[in-house]
């Protein structure tokens, strides 16, 4: 991913003699065929839903559900991936409350060592429940028989459910690891899901980390750069005004992410009469 290649530090710094984009599906060839097999109404899926299904393995998280009867408009891959999980895992028999608590305290374990993997052992299930999670491709075993999460977003989202179980805020969860880029991938997820599950709090907690300080400048910036990815609300602007008054360099970072049509409605509607008449 371009995140990881940036920000993972086994990867960021060094010099490639190459690089090769992959390129995402084709909708309309490759992924609007697998759409109509599951039944899904294509009327219902709008472009951002599309962009979003090009990506393979969100294709297929979203078919596990889709074949389920549940079509979802998630509004990032946190929605999608917590769906399946409460699809897969949590409504599962055979392994419900006791297979995601041991999921959740191994996601935890893995941020506290900075590790991909941990033993069956230490798991704590039994060896069915291991079984069905690796057949439902939520784990996997490598070749030394550790188990490892079949995805990293799917890793980070059950990292920020591990955080939720414990109420945690998003400063909290950032505070309790050493900032180093490792905890990057899963303060994004921390901070996908307050918009989408708690959007009420969402403001209140992305100021908290900004103006916080004991968090570093880095995890900050990361904060503001992954607000340009959502789109904003009116409701948005107070704290959008609040970082353009006392952080401007971030943002500045902010703004040099902006894609989303919303941000110029919001800028037009809000920031630019607020310039003309300072001026």
């Amino acid at each position: 991913r371009n995140f990881d290649l940036e920000y993972d530090p086994l990867l960021r710094g060094r010099s490639w003699q190459h690089k090769i984009d992959l390129q995402p599906l084709d909708f309309n060839d490759e992924v609007k065929p697998f759409l109509i097999n599951w039944n899904v109404d294509i009327s219902q899926i709008n472009a951002e839903l599309q962009a979003f299904l090009q990506i393979p393995q969100n294709l297929r998280i979203y078919g596990e559900l889709a074949k389920r009867g549940i079509q979802l408009q998630p509004a990032s891959a946190y929605e999608l991936y917590n769906s399946f999980l409460e699809e897969i895992v949590v409504k599962n028999q055979t392994l419900g409350n006791e297979a995601i608590a041991a999921l959740q305290n191994m996601a935890e374990e893995l941020m506290g060592r900075r590790s991909q993997s941990c033993s069956k052992v230490s798991f704590g299930t039994s060896e069915e429940i291991i079984r069905q999670l690796i057949s439902q491709e939520v784990l996997s075993e490598n070749s030394h028989g550790s188990l490892e999460f079949s995805h990293q977003t799917l890793r980070e989202c059950i990292t920020v459910r591990a955080a939720l179980a414990k109420n945690q805020t998003l400063a909290q969860f950032i505070l309790e690891y050493p900032q180093l880029p490792f905890i990057r991938p899963a303060v994004r997820a921390f901070f996908f899901y307050l918009r989408a599950y708690q959007p009420e709090f969402f403001r209140r907690q992305v100021w908290e980390v900004l103006s916080h300080d004991e968090i570093a400048y880095h995890v900050k910036r990361l904060v503001c750069e992954s607000l340009s990815e959502i789109s904003p609300v009116d409701d948005d602007w107070r704290l959008l005004c609040r970082i353009f008054q006392d952080y401007p360099d971030l943002f500045k970072r902010l703004l040099w992410r902006v894609y989303n049509r919303a941000w110029f409605d919001i800028l037009t509607n809000y920031w630019f009469p607020d310039i003309s008449s300072a001026s």
